[in-house]
């Protein structure tokens, strides 16, 4: 499946966008954001880094592209830890 599919598969399936729609807003996105790509869409929309508000994509909680693509970045893995007794 390429990348602009996966990204409009998101956007139809969080928000029940027609999928002529998606089109225009992630191309309005990535027009406006020059250095992003589809497959950074649909990782940012997965991550909800990106949310769409009324007909745009726009950065959640207002922080900017920079602390977002930060952010994404350093996402490890983490292992869960077992402490104490278990809950019965």
């Amino acid at each position: 499946m390429d990348d602009r599919l996966r990204a409009l598969v998101v956007m139809r399936m969080r928000y029940k966008i027609p999928r002529d729609q998606a089109i225009a807003m992630g191309e309005a996105w990535l027009a406006a954001n020059p250095s992003y790509t589809w497959t950074q869409v649909h990782d940012l929309l997965q991550s909800s880094r990106i949310v769409v508000v009324g007909d745009q994509l726009v950065v959640a909680g207002g922080a900017s592209l920079s602390q977002v693509t930060a952010a994404a970045s350093s996402n490890k893995p983490q292992g869960m830890k077992y402490r104490g007794r278990p809950v019965v």
